[in-house]
């Protein structure tokens, strides 16, 4: 089922020049659900039980460049959304920008066991050369089984 307060890039088209391009940040609560506002909590939660469980990651627009452009993509944990000290619990590798055509789908199979810091992102990492178009889509999708 697709919540749009899950969703963290959402046609992401500002991946442009080498460099990092993080998507928007959420903040999770105890265990693995989304909390509203500041509210805090030192409960304990695995992200890869209760509802939370896949990541969908897909290249919406086709990216160009004018160079060999690539695109790397990992999903970062951290006990702060400053991401200071980030976790990565999911990471691409590089992917050749023959690969980023409209549709492509990161291979995602869902959140590791494990991961248990309060907030989570994607971060988007361009290589070699600028992008001169093309856009993402990354998103947490909940499920309509409990399994904890």
């Amino acid at each position: 089922m697709r919540d749009a307060k899950m969703v963290l890039s959402d046609e992401q088209s500002d991946i442009r020049a080498v460099g990092d391009w993080p998507s928007l940040w959420l903040e999770l609560a105890a265990p693995g659900t989304l909390i509203e506002g500041n509210a805090a909590t030192t409960a304990p939660f695995d992200l890869a039980k209760g509802m939370l469980k896949e990541v969908h990651a897909r290249v919406r627009t086709t990216f160009t460049s004018g160079g060999a452009g690539t695109l790397q993509l990992q999903i970062q944990t951290d006990s702060t959304n400053a991401f200071g000290s980030p976790t990565a619990i999911y990471d691409s590798g590089v992917i050749v920008l023959a690969t980023l055509v409209a549709g492509y789908r990161f291979k995602i199979q869902a959140l590791p066991i494990g991961a248990s810091e309060r907030f989570i992102r994607g971060l988007w990492t361009v290589g070699t050369a600028a992008m001169t178009a093309g856009a993402v889509d990354l998103e947490l999708i909940t499920q309509g089984v409990q399994t904890n």
